[in-house]
């Protein structure tokens, strides 16, 4: 079993690799996962991609709040802009990754924690 991951260490065990908009998550999130007492070093890997998810939803969500939902076409059909896409995929993946790290209600029951 992995040892638990004092808050002191966020920014030490924080991966070089994740984009700007990620590494501003990385505290916030490490802070609430290491909240719950679950976070170990084998969790460091899905709160890095639930930082990257979250930095990917909100710069999709950014445009979409700029430009709209839909976008027309040249031939003057109408269709979801990518980003939304993008945005409703990211908010999956988060969704997911914050239930496996017992962030969620479901995910606390999930794994015994009430």
């Amino acid at each position: 079993m992995s040892k638990i991951i004092p808050i002191k260490k966020s920014d030490r065990l924080r991966p070089d690799s994740l984009s700007p908009g990620a590494k501003e998550l990385w505290s916030e999130y490490y802070r609430m996962a290491v909240s719950v007492k679950l976070l170990s070093d084998d969790d460091l890997v899905i709160l890095a991609g639930l930082c990257e998810d979250l930095a990917v939803y909100h710069k999709a969500r950014a445009v979409v709040n700029e430009e709209g939902f839909v976008r027309t076409l040249a031939n003057g059909e109408q269709e979801a802009m990518p980003e939304y896409w993008i945005m409703s995929a990211a908010s999956e993946r988060v969704l997911e990754k914050l239930r496996s790290l017992g962030m969620t209600p479901m995910g606390r029951a999930e794994l015994g924690i009430y």
